[in-house]
């Protein structure tokens, strides 16, 4: 019985023995429990911070693209006034072009005619001066005979 009581004792000893070990693995698992807990703790408040962060960068950023979108179409409004006004130049200017061109016809037309008339009348004065040197010859003559007669 004494072996029976000493192998019970060996058997408690190393049972005691483990539960020992087993109490201390326990508490090291407790603290390390305690500081996952705590890290996780800080990483959640990090987080918040974080998300409180992101929200308000989000907010801030949904503004500054309705400010943008906007003021795309603000411009986009002032580009299609722009080209509105140029189509309307351009025709403006088409039409004056035409003006000038007419006028510069007409000019030509005017011109040509009054050059035809004035060289009607240059042709006109020029057989009227060739009369007129005509008839002083004649009347020289005249006077020339008129005078040898006498």
């Amino acid at each position: 019985m004494a072996s029976k009581t000493n192998s019970l004792n060996d058997f408690l000893a190393k049972k005691e023995t483990e539960c020992d070990d087993l109490v201390r693995e326990n508490e090291k698992n407790r603290k390390s429990l305690k500081q996952c807990q705590f890290e996780l703790e800080q990483i959640r408040d990090s987080s918040d911070s974080s998300n409180i962060v992101l929200r308000k960068d989000i907010s801030e950023l949904k503004i500054e693209n309705e400010d943008l979108v906007e003021l795309i179409k603000t411009k986009e409004r002032m580009l299609e006034d722009q080209l509105s006004q140029i189509n309307q130049l351009k025709m403006s200017m088409g039409d004056k072009e035409e003006d000038i061109r007419e006028m510069g016809d007409a000019k030509n037309k005017y011109r040509d005619f009054y050059e035809d008339k004035l060289g009607i009348e240059i042709e006109a004065t020029e057989r009227a001066k060739a009369k007129l040197e005509d008839a002083d010859q004649r009347l020289q003559e005249l006077v020339d005979e008129c005078e040898n007669q006498r």
